[in-house]
C-alpha cells in the first residue's frame, strides 16, 4: 500500500467507550504512594530474615497459596515496600531488576517497550511471550495478543504485590503463558495522596482512599503523569529530513473495587497519549500521535461448597487504539535510488495515515480448590472467553473521495483534515474486518505432599480456539524444600495462539497475514537449586527450552503480484539454554545487598537481545531515611547480520551500564518526602529496532530527577 508502513496499527480519531470513562478521567487528576498500612508492613519488612523473606505467600504460580521456596515454578515477588525502595513508577522499570528478563524500547512511538523472556524477542512491541494479569484480570489485547498492547507504562502506584514468573504457564494460563506470567495484586486498603515534580516538566499525582461500612468495603484509587519529554537532537533521516524531536508522555490511571459480603465489583480505567519521536520507520513532528484506552468490569462471587472452596468470576474489556504515523514529510527528498512518495497532484504537504481500532474480550469461569486431605489438594477450573475486533479502518489526510474514483493521493482539506478508507484500483483495504472467535479452557492440577520435604504437582489444560482447534498443556514439578535448602525439578509445556493481525490482516504496511498458522509451542525443562541463611541466600537455574513451529516474519514476494511483504510463518524448530542467578545478603542491620542476571549459554537464531545481563541494588535504611543504589548491564546487541552488500559484517549495539538512585525520609508518621534519579550518569544507550535507516538503534533518555512527598491519610 502506497507509503504505508509495516505494522501499522490504529487511527480515526474518534474515539468510543463506556459513559463513566468521561468521570474516570476527571477523577484520574486527583492526586495518590505509601498507607499507614503499607508503612507499618514496610517495618515488618525490614526486620524479617531474608530466610523468612522467603516464607511469603504467593498464588500466581498454583493459583493457590504457597511459600516461595515451596512453589512449583520459578518465581520473583516484589512487595510494596520494596518497590517504594526503588523508586520506580512503572512495571517496565521494575521488570529490568529480574531474571531472565530483558526490556527494550519498542518502535510503536515513544511510549513502547518490549519485554524479551528468557532470550526470546517477539517481533517489533507488542511481547506475545508473556501473560499479563491484574488483579486476576487477563490483560493481553485481542488483536495482537501482546501483554503491552492494551496498556503500556503500567503503573505501580497501588500496588501490594508483583509476582513473576518465569517459564510456561499455559497449564493454568493457556494462550501466552508462554514463558513468563506476570500478576499484579492491587492494594485495597491504602490511604495516602503524592504530588511530585521533575526533568521534562514531569507532573506526578497520585492517591488512594479505602474504606469500610457495615458490610461494604471500598478502594479507590487515581494517579496522573505527564512530562514534555526528552529533547533528541535529530538521528533519523525520514525523507532526506532530518529533525530534532521530543517523546511527550501522558498516562491518566483509575481503579475501583467494591467489596460485599462474597462479592467484589472492580473497574480500571488507563488512558495513554504520546507524540512525535520516532515510529514505525517514521518521525515527523507535531503530526504523529497515539492514543490508548483501556478499560475492565469485573465481577467475582467466593463461596465454599462440600468442602471445597469456589471463585466465580466474569469479566468484559474494552480498548482502543487510535494511531497516526508520518507517511512522507513536507517536501519529501527520497534516499538515491528510491521513488518519492509524492501527492498526486504534485502537493508537497506532509502525509499521516495510520488506523483505528476498538477491540473487546468478554471472559466467564470460576477456580475451585478442594483441600482433600492435609497432604493432598485439588484444584480445577474452566473458562470461556471472546475475543473481538472492530472494524480497523487506514486513515489519513488524503481525499476519500478522489482516492475512491480515480486512485489519486490528493491532500484532504483543512475542515476535513483526517478521512477514513483507502482503495487501491477502486477496491477498499481495511486492516481488519469485524472478527471474533471463543475459546473454551479447562484445567485441572494435582498437588501432593510426599512428607514433610517433598512436593509433587501434576496439572493440564486444554484449551480450544473454534479457528484452529484444541490444544493441551501440561506442567509437573518436584520440589525439596528442608530448613537451609530447595531443589525443584520442572516440566511444562506452553502455547501460544496465532493473533488476529497474524491470520486476518489484510494487506498492510507491507505485511500480509497467514490464515494458515499453527500455534507455536515450548517445552521447558528447570533445574533450581536454593539456600536459604538467615542473613543471605541464593537462587540458581538453569532452563532448556524447545520450540516448536515458532512464528517468524518471512519475506515473501508472491502474494500479491508487484508486492513484497513480510508474512507470519510456522518456520521449524530451535532450543536454548540459559542461566539466572540472584544472591541477596543482609550486610548489617542497615545495609542490604542485592545481584542477579542471566546468560544465554545456546541462543535462539537472529534474536535481538543480549547474551549476557546483570543488576545490583544496594539499599541503607536507617530509622527515618532510606537511600537505594542501582546499576543495571545489558550487554551488546545484534542490530543487523552482515549480508555482505548493505552490512559488510554484523553491526552491534554497544553494551552499557544504566544507574539510579533513591532517597525517602519519613518526616513523620504521615509524610514521606522522596526525591530519586534515573540514569544517574547520563548514559547514551540504544534499542534495536527492525527498521531501515536505524542501525544504530533506537535512543533512550538520560538523566532525569524527580521529587515530591507523600502523605499518608489517618
Amino acid at each position: 500500500m502506497v507509503g504505508l508502513q509495516r505494522y501499522k496499527l490504529g487511527l480515526d480519531t474518534i474515539s468510543k467507550s463506556f459513559t463513566i470513562s468521561s468521570v474516570v478521567l476527571a477523577l484520574s487528576a486527583i492526586s495518590p504512594p505509601s498507607s499507614a498500612d503499607d508503612m507499618d508492613s514496610g517495618r515488618s519488612l525490614t526486620h524479617l530474615s531474608l530466610k523468612e523473606l522467603l516464607s511469603i505467600q504467593v498464588r500466581s504460580a498454583t493459583k493457590t497459596d504457597n511459600s516461595l521456596s515451596k512453589v512449583p515454578a520459578n518465581v520473583s515477588v516484589f512487595t510494596q515496600e520494596q518497590i517504594h525502595r526503588l523508586g520506580v513508577e512503572t512495571l517496565e522499570e521494575l521488570l529490568v531488576f529480574v531474571p531472565g528478563i530483558q526490556v527494550s524500547r519498542g518502535e510503536v512511538g515513544g511510549g513502547s517497550f518490549t519485554i524479551s523472556p528468557r532470550g526470546r524477542r517477539s517481533d517489533e512491541g507488542p511481547s506475545r511471550d508473556v501473560l499479563l494479569l491484574i488483579d486476576g484480570s487477563r490483560f493481553n489485547e485481542p488483536v495482537t495478543t501482546g501483554a503491552y498492547e492494551q496498556e503500556r507504562q503500567i503503573p505501580l502506584y497501588n500496588v501490594k504485590r508483583v509476582e513473576i514468573i518465569r517459564g510456561p504457564g499455559s497449564a493454568l494460563y493457556g494462550s501466552n503463558a508462554f514463558l513468563a506470567v506476570i500478576n499484579i495484586v492491587s492494594d485495597k486498603q491504602a490511604n495516602y495522596g503524592l504530588v511530585g515534580i521533575g526533568s521534562f516538566n514531569q507532573v506526578r499525582a497520585e492517591m488512594a482512599l479505602s474504606g469500610a461500612s457495615n458490610s461494604w468495603k471500598y478502594s479507590i484509587s487515581a494517579s496522573h503523569y505527564n512530562d514534555d519529554g526528552e529533547d533528541y537532537p535529530a538521528f533519523y533521516e525520514f525523507w532526506g529530513k532530518l529533525e530534532d524531536t521530543q517523546d511527550p508522555w501522558q498516562r491518566n490511571n483509575f481503579s475501583l473495587h467494591l467489596d460485599y459480603e462474597q462479592f467484589e465489583i472492580s473497574y480500571r480505567f488507563a488512558d495513554r497519549r504520546y507524540d512525535d519521536f520516532f515510529s514505525l520507520g517514521a518521525q515527523l513532528n507535531g503530526l504523529q500521535k497515539q492514543k490508548i484506552e483501556n478499560q475492565i468490569l469485573r465481577l467475582t462471587y467466593e463461596t465454599e461448597l462440600a468442602d471445597q472452596s469456589f471463585t466465580f468470576y466474569g469479566e468484559r474489556q474494552e480498548g482502543i487504539f487510535d494511531y497516526f504515523t508520518g507517511l512522507f514529510p513536507y517536501d519529501p527528498q527520497p534516499f538515491p535510488g528510491q521513488v518519492g512518495l509524492y501527492w498526486s497532484d504534485g502537493s508537497i504537504d506532509a502525509m499521516v495515515g495510520g488506523n483505528y481500532r476498538q477491540s473487546t474480550q468478554n471472559r466467564i469461569g470460576f477456580d475451585a480448590n478442594w483441600e482433600i486431605s492435609s497432604h493432598h489438594r485439588l484444584s480445577y477450573g474452566a473458562t470461556l472467553r471472546q475475543e473481538k475486533t472492530s472494524l480497523n479502518p487506514f486513515h489519513g489526510n488524503y481525499d476519500v473521495e478522489i482516492l475512491e474514483s480515480t486512485g489519486q493521493l490528493v491532500p484532504s482539506s483543512p475542515d476535513n483534515f483526517i478521512q477514513t478508507g483507502f482503495w487501491i484500483g477502486g477496491i477498499r483495504f481495511d486492516l481488519l474486518n469485524p472478527e471474533a472467535r471463543t475459546i473454551k479452557g479447562l484445567y485441572v492440577q494435582d498437588e501432593w505432599k510426599l512428607n514433610e520435604n517433598w512436593n509433587l504437582t501434576m496439572g493440564v489444560r486444554h484449551d480450544d480456539y473454534e479457528d484452529f482447534g484444541g490444544h493441551a498443556s501440561v506442567r509437573s514439578g518436584l520440589v525439596f524444600n528442608d530448613e537451609n535448602h530447595y531443589w525443584k525439578v520442572l516440566y511444562g509445556e506452553a502455547f501460544r495462539a496465532p493473533s488476529f493481525i497474524e491470520t486476518r490482516a489484510g494487506i498492510a504496511s507491507g505485511g500480509i497475514s497467514n490464515p494458515n498458522l499453527k500455534p507455536e509451542i515450548v517445552d521447558t525443562f528447570e533445574i533450581i537449586y536454593g539456600t536459604n541463611q538467615d542473613d543471605w541466600n541464593i537462587n540458581l537455574t538453569l532452563y532448556h527450552n524447545e520450540f516448536k513451529d515458532m512464528i517468524v516474519n518471512v519475506l515473501v514476494d508472491d502474494v500479491v503480484v508487484g508486492l513484497t511483504a513480510i508474512q507470519p510463518q510456522n518456520v521449524g524448530n530451535e532450543s536454548s539454554t540459559g542461566i539466572e542467578f540472584e544472591y541477596n545478603r543482609k550486610l548489617s542491620d542497615y545495609w542490604h545487598f542485592n545481584f542477579g542476571g542471566d546468560y544465554l549459554i545456546d541462543e535462539l537464531s537472529a534474536q535481538h537481545v543480549a547474551k549476557e545481563r546483570f543488576f545490583g541494588r544496594i539499599n541503607y535504611q536507617k530509622e527515618d531515611f532510606g537511600l537505594n543504589f542501582t546499576a543495571r548491564y545489558l550487554g551488546e546487541v545484534l542490530a543487523r547480520e552482515a549480508d555482505g552488500v548493505n552490512f559488510l559484517e554484523d553491526v552491534m549495539l554497544e553494551g552499557y551500564w544504566i544507574a539510579g538512585l533513591n532517597a525517602r525520609w519519613q518526616y513523620n508518621p504521615q509524610t514521606v518526602v522522596y526525591g530519586k534519579v534515573s540514569n544517574l550518569f547520563d548514559e547514551k544507550y540504544y534499542s534495536f529496532t527492525p527498521q531501515a535507516g536505524l542501525p544504530t538503534g533506537i535512543p533512550g533518555r538520560g538523566t532525569s530527577v524527580q521529587l515530591g512527598v507523600s502523605y499518608i491519610f489517618d
